[in-house]
């Protein structure tokens, strides 16, 4: 590809990225009266997923600049620089914002996306001037609001005399404090082009800050489908590579650049610790929502840094005050893990059917542990799409059956009404083996109460029907999804969960024979709110690991917890294990008075692994490290489930079904399974 095209499509980017900025503040989450300026279809909307990560995109730059300006009131001529500003509106915001306060503001981009940008504001007539007599305008370099605000048509790819002429000749002062702000810009470098243009900036201006927001993390299974996107569209983040996490960006600035105060964190430790309860809450009503996965670990793949290269003390302070730090954390030492295996490596002849999906539920058969049952989720059919080509992904109702020890499949026409993040056990009901299913939704705005169940029997060609159970009981539990469920001999024990509008705090028990519901504890026994977590049972009692609580406490720093409930005192205990940070959407299994956690999104943005827990002292005696996968089969080890299928003379296999989420605008993604982990566990 050309130069000149590789260019043309970097350009494109603006335009669907100030689409989705459009789209996130037509449903009010960050007002802005200019951007329907600049967009074609104001009223394109974007899924609820890229409206948040924008919204708080946007809210990171805008806190930064605002602070900036705020702690430099007093000094006068100040500037903001803008690399490959497109049709942001930031400088319209601090217009409106700051009327009173003098500053600068300078765009630097394309030349075609400068012009563009400067007719549509003609065309709108959004700044200020009345008449021409404040405007100024050159091949390069377009003037307006009485010199406050200048656009100059530059590729930053030629950074170097030229430009530092072009800015002197139209008033920058190279002595005065000046903010450089790049939001997802200088990324599509070259990292020497990049590199360039900040040695370029720490050459002429002694008092530069720099605001910088783009991508990390491209190693990770997020990361493959994120570099891979950018590969598609023909726009690769190279520069990634070389700069990939938050210690490496910070040592950018401060080993290679020679900057005295650095600065950073990514999206969520942002949002977790700028964004006061209220107004977390203000973001969650803004859309239904449950894609809590591909919210946290987004934000977990941008960064924010402010960085100075002044040497006065004050100034470096200040740089210190815009954003919060973020504690990196020394990569913990995991062990490899004995062996996984994936789908790929199964013979396909015998294993035709792959499972993509997530959000699913399943349970073991009676009559063979390495068959599994699979109920629901969102993802692509089990049949063979037709060669070449990829089957489409939606919400899934058929019950599939695997036989893991001949990898083979059966799709039961037995439907069930699109369940995501139900719950699924077995039980006997007249002698007969059933799986019943709770709960789920089939929307975000729709969780369902339902206990359903399905006759089972042994070679079964899986043709019997779901059938719905009424119950009774001293309580009527509300609809609900992203819970836990686990049956103890005729009893199937409820933990939390979520609807449209609320998180559960309550341990509620059904009885099977007698269809009736009662509670365990109870909202006043003070038990956490929590969803997305894991259950087990272990000597009598339930070990409730990790989730989520309401969306107001959402903590990143916070550590793992353990919950130990005894049904039948109604009690329950708290253990929190400190070596591991809090995980949710992941599984959890005990073997030989061990509590394994396998996979699960941590919000500290740990490399997926699995974490083992010595119960007799709460302490993490191994964790084993579990990798990306690919970018042909990223490994993403969450929404999915898990079942130990074997356990013989200190060898446990777990068989893994599913794992994905959304991510972000780059697509949906999910894991090739069934796939099983070999491990030795004495």
């Amino acid at each position: 590809m050309s130069k000149k095209g590789n260019d043309d499509l970097i350009q494109g980017t603006n335009d669907l990225s100030i689409l989705s900025k459009c789209s996130m503040v037509s449903l009010g989450y960050i007002e802005d009266l200019y951007i329907k300026n600049f967009v074609n279809k104001p009223d394109t909307k974007r899924s609820s997923l890229i409206n948040r990560v924008y919204q708080v995109r946007v809210r990171a730059v805008r806190s930064v600049l605002s602070k900036w300006l705020k702690a430099l009131e007093n000094v006068a001529d100040k500037q903001i620089v803008s690399l490959g500003a497109g049709f942001d509106t930031s400088y319209f915001y601090l217009r409106d914002l700051h009327d009173q306060s003098a500053f600068k503001y300078v765009e630097i981009d394309y030349p075609n996306l400068v012009k563009r940008k400067m007719a549509l504001s003609q065309v709108h007539k959004i700044f200020l001037d009345d008449n021409l007599d404040g405007e100024v305008d050159t091949p390069n370099v377009n003037i307006r609001d009485s010199g406050r605000y200048m656009a100059i048509g530059f590729n930053l790819k030629n950074v170097g005399e030229s430009l530092t002429s072009l800015l002197e000749s139209n008033g920058v002062d190279f002595t005065k404090p000046t903010m450089f702000l790049s939001e997802v810009s200088l990324v599509y470098m070259k990292p020497e082009l990049s590199d360039r243009v900040m040695k370029w900036i720490g050459e002429q201006f002694n008092d530069a800050f720099i605001c910088q927001l783009e991508q990390i993390e491209p190693d990770d299974e997020f990361g493959l489908v994120m570099m891979e996107h950018f590969e598609k569209v023909a726009c690769p983040i190279t520069s990634v590579y070389t700069y990939p996490n938050l210690r490496k960006q910070l040592a950018r600035y401060r080993d290679k650049c020679g900057h005295t105060s650095t600065q950073g964190c990514n999206l969520l430790t942002f949002y977790c610790e700028t964004y006061h309860p209220d107004e977390k809450c203000d973001v969650a009503d803004r859309e239904q929502f449950d894609e809590f996965e591909g919210w946290h670990r987004t934000c977990c793949h941008y960064s924010v840094i402010c960085t100075t290269n002044s040497s006065k003390q004050t100034y470096q302070h200040i740089c210190q005050s815009l954003i919060p730090s973020q504690h990196v954390k020394e990569e913990y030492e995991m062990e490899e893990v004995d062996s996984l295996m994936y789908t790929d490596e199964y013979n396909t002849e015998n294993f035709p059917l792959i499972i993509r999906s997530f959000g699913h539920t399943s349970v073991q058969s009676p009559f063979n542990p390495n068959e599994l049952l699979m109920v629901g989720g969102f993802g692509t059919s089990c049949l063979t799409p037709p060669s070449g080509k990829r089957a489409a992904h939606g919400r899934l109702s058929a019950t599939v059956r695997i036989a893991c020890n001949n990898r083979s499949k059966l799709v039961s026409n037995s439907q069930l009404s699109y369940p995501m993040y139900a719950t699924s056990c077995i039980t006997t009901i007249n002698n007969i083996p059933h799986i019943i299913v709770y709960g789920g939704r089939t929307s975000p705005h729709n969780s369902s109460s339902h206990i359903r169940i399905l006759p089972l029997h042994d070679d079964d060609d899986m043709t019997s029907s779901w059938q719905d159970v009424t119950t009774s009981g001293c309580c009527t539990p509300a609809g609900r999804c992203r819970h836990t469920a686990d049956m103890v001999g005729d009893r199937m024990y409820v933990v939390g969960g979520r609807d449209e509008s609320r998180v559960f705090n309550h341990v509620i028990c059904f009885h099977v024979p007698t269809t009736s519901w009662r509670y365990v504890l109870d909202e006043s026994a003070a038990f956490p709110a929590v969803h997305s977590h894991a259950s087990a049972w272990w000597r009598e009692r339930l070990l409730v690991s990790g989730g989520l609580g309401e969306e107001a406490d959402c903590n990143v720093g916070a550590p793992m917890s353990v919950f130990v409930v005894d049904p039948e005192r109604g009690q329950f205990e708290r253990h929190d294990i400190p070596q591991l940070d809090v995980r949710y959407s992941h599984t959890s299994h005990v073997i030989n008075n061990q509590l394994l956690l396998l996979g699960g999104v941590q919000l500290s943005h740990t490399p997926s692994d699995l974490s083992i827990i010595d119960l007799s002292t709460w302490q993490v005696v191994r964790r084993i490290r579990l990798g990306a996968g690919s970018v042909r089969n990223p490994l993403h080890m969450h929404g999915h489930t898990s079942h130990v299928t074997s356990h013989e003379e200190g060898r446990v296999v777990l068989t893994i079904v599913g794992g994905g989420s959304n991510c972000f605008s780059f697509g949906t993604s999910f894991t090739n399974t069934p796939l099983q982990l070999h491990l030795s566990l004495p």
